[in-house]
């Protein structure tokens, strides 16, 4: 694992529900990393949010986009 001191920092995440992305985001919570995970099913976000480290006293999120409408989602993030 890294040895990154992440505490204070947010990171975004796409096709964080499994994978790779869900990997990624686990590894960076588990560096203190605050997550917002990306994705377009909401269900499988909710339950992604609860397997990431919250040692460093995170409160992880989540944001519901597709990415077959590009217009959207610019929206979505701008807001974050």
């Amino acid at each position: 694992m890294l040895s990154l001191d992440l505490t204070g920092k947010t990171a975004l995440i796409g096709g964080s529900t499994q994978g790779i992305g869900l990997a990624s985001a686990q590894a960076l919570a588990s560096l203190g990393a605050h997550c917002i995970l990306i994705s377009r099913n909401e269900d499988k976000l909710k339950e992604a949010v609860k397997t990431l480290d919250t040692n460093a006293g995170q409160q992880h999120g989540y944001l519901v986009a597709d990415y077959t409408q590009p217009e959207s989602n610019e929206t979505i993030i701008l807001c974050v």
